[in-house]
């Protein structure tokens, strides 16, 4: 509505031109073209999420929301944080109902940047939402603010939204608001930047980035765009690659750059911490995990291209035997004993057995009741009258 109105204002100018009406006539035909132009650009869905805050209290209900164009297009929620990427909605956290999902008790881990997805891979606009578990959250417009509209921030806890508050950009104390909340007239670029503020006594919010959008920027990305190409052509990436991100622009002159949002950082430009820039182009020589995010080009004016989701996973290990510090003599004479106490008692058990068997082969050590001996003339004499006195009594038994 804004890019409509700012359209039918640019076009009033050249009524008053025409006495006649003509150009009138022709003014509102150009203005049907431009705005069928608008919406046949992108086909997109924009995200919204209630309560309408990029900061969170933990047990908070939060639903995001996919506002598409085309219903047919399938656009569902998904997310990165610190913990997973690119999971979607209904996948171990969220409950999907169409297009919406709701979270009934958003917790820390919940942190991350949001954004929705088609079938085919176009994406909306992301929006990162922090969840804190502390007493103070910063309210801040998840959508970036149109240039000349007003901003406010809300400063509040979990009971109170009007204590006095301090305010704070890109870590610049601004001023105290007696009410909690600070509003800034006609914002314009300047205006955009990392924003907190605290509460005495109780405590101080997470940072928030706000975005301003110049409005000339969304007239000129309607014919003046530019392209994000990344090479590997490939959304995933192993840790330890170099990439190359190039933004293909249509006007060299816009001045294209490219952006990030990942977990630890919102809206950073190449060079600032990652990445070399070249021109319209920038070089990553060693991607970490901490390199997944949302890409995007952006121009001088504000004007933005498609975004691309990369998710760097870790390099695979390959498992290697343990390496010792010991003295290579002490690693030896400790094997040497680990296998004497392996093979001692074999050892020994084969020494006896051989020892028995020797002494069974030459008689040494056979029991006395087995030695034969000749026997005297008296125990001959003994042994036939024990014969006799046996023979009698055998024979009275059978009488």
């Amino acid at each position: 509505m804004v890019v409509l109105a700012a359209l039918s204002q640019t076009f009033k100018v050249l009524d008053v031109t025409s006495p006649t009406g003509t150009m009138a006539q022709t003014s509102l035909q150009w203005l049907i073209f431009l705005t069928s132009l608008l919406s046949s650009t992108t086909n997109q869905a924009s995200l919204t999420v209630s309560p309408s805050s990029s900061q969170m209290f933990q047990g908070q209900f939060v639903s995001l929301s996919c506002e598409e164009d085309d219903s047919s297009a399938g656009w569902t929620l998904r997310r990165n944080t610190t913990r997973e990427t690119r999971t979607q909605c209904g996948d171990g956290w969220g409950r999907p109902a169409g297009s919406i999902c709701n979270i009934s008790h958003i917790v820390s881990r919940h942190s991350g940047v949001y954004w929705c997805e088609s079938r085919e891979g176009a994406t909306s606009n992301s929006i990162n939402i922090t969840v804190t578990g502390g007493p103070v959250i910063l309210q801040s417009p998840v959508l970036p603010v149109t240039e000349g509209e007003d901003l406010t921030l809300h400063c509040k806890t979990k009971t109170s939204s009007n204590l006095p508050a301090d305010f704070y950009k890109d870590g610049s104390f601004i001023r105290t608001e007696p009410a909690g909340h600070m509003t800034i007239h006609h914002v314009s670029r300047s205006d955009e930047g990392l924003y907190k503020c605290n509460i005495s006594s109780v405590g101080e919010s997470p940072p928030s980035w706000v975005s301003v959008t110049v409005l000339t920027s969304l007239l000129s990305s309607t014919t003046n765009q530019a392209s994000l190409t990344v090479s590997p052509s490939s959304s995933q990436m192993f840790e330890g690659q170099s990439v190359s991100l190039s933004c293909e622009e249509d006007d060299s002159s816009a001045g294209w750059t490219l952006r990030r949002n990942t977990t630890r950082e919102t809206r950073t430009q190449c060079g600032d911490g990652w990445g070399r820039p070249a021109g319209s182009s920038c070089n990553i020589r060693y991607m970490v995990p901490g390199d997944s995010g949302v890409y995007w080009c952006e121009s001088r004016e504000g004007a933005t291209s498609n975004s691309m989701n990369i998710i760097v996973t870790e390099k695979p290990t390959t498992t290697s035997p343990p390496t010792s510090s010991l003295p290579p003599l002490l690693l030896v004479a400790i094997r040497l004993v680990i296998h004497l106490v392996v093979f001692y008692p074999y050892f020994t058990s084969t020494l006896i057995m051989v020892s028995l068997y020797r002494r069974r082969a030459t008689g040494i050590g056979l029991p006395v009741a087995m030695v034969m001996t000749s026997p005297t003339q008296a125990e001959e004499g003994l042994d036939d009258e024990y014969d006799d006195v046996i023979t009698a009594v055998t024979r009275e038994h059978h009488f």
